[in-house]
């Protein structure tokens, strides 16, 4: 497939995850990518919005040079999503979230990664508790269906 037919149904993803009667995510919340070939990956822009994505808003990475910047342990995430910089200067500045992507290819081989950040979910965690609903499980099927650990991973300011 022809990186304009993937940037095409990225961008249709991208429509679907952002429609709004879904709940899915607000504003340019979340985020969907696809993987070029081995080496690249293709990603929503920094600051656009999933339901009004085109083409122009998808930027090329270059996925070892992400994973090397995710093994930086002397970056902070803020650092990390600085560094980043798109595979053709002349694309945009790729999204803070550009690195759980690049992970998401390199130990699940995926193709697509689409994630979003669901009104229902934020609405717990935008509460005095925070995440700490999230921190464990709180029922033994959520072992059986998400495995035994629970990941939190804490905001970061795009």
């Amino acid at each position: 497939m022809t990186h304009h037919q993937l940037v095409k149904e990225l961008v249709t993803l991208s429509h679907w995850l952002g429609r709004e009667d879904l709940g899915l995510t607000i504003l340019g919340e979340g985020n969907a990518s696809v993987r070029q070939r081995e080496d690249s990956f293709w990603i929503k822009a920094s600051g656009a919005r999933l339901g009004q994505l085109t083409a122009a808003d998808c930027t090329r990475i270059d996925l070892d040079q992400s994973l090397r910047l995710v093994d930086d342990d002397s970056l902070s995430p803020v650092e990390e999503a600085a560094e980043v910089p798109p595979h053709d200067p002349a694309h945009k500045r790729p999204s803070v979230e550009t690195f759980l992507h690049a992970v998401c290819y390199s130990e699940t081989g995926a193709e697509w990664v689409g994630h979003t950040h669901p009104t229902s979910v934020l609405g717990l965690v935008a509460t005095e508790e925070g995440t700490a609903a999230f921190e464990q499980h709180i029922y033994p099927d959520a072992i059986v269906v998400c495995g035994r650990h629970v990941a939190v991973v804490p905001y970061v300011s795009p």
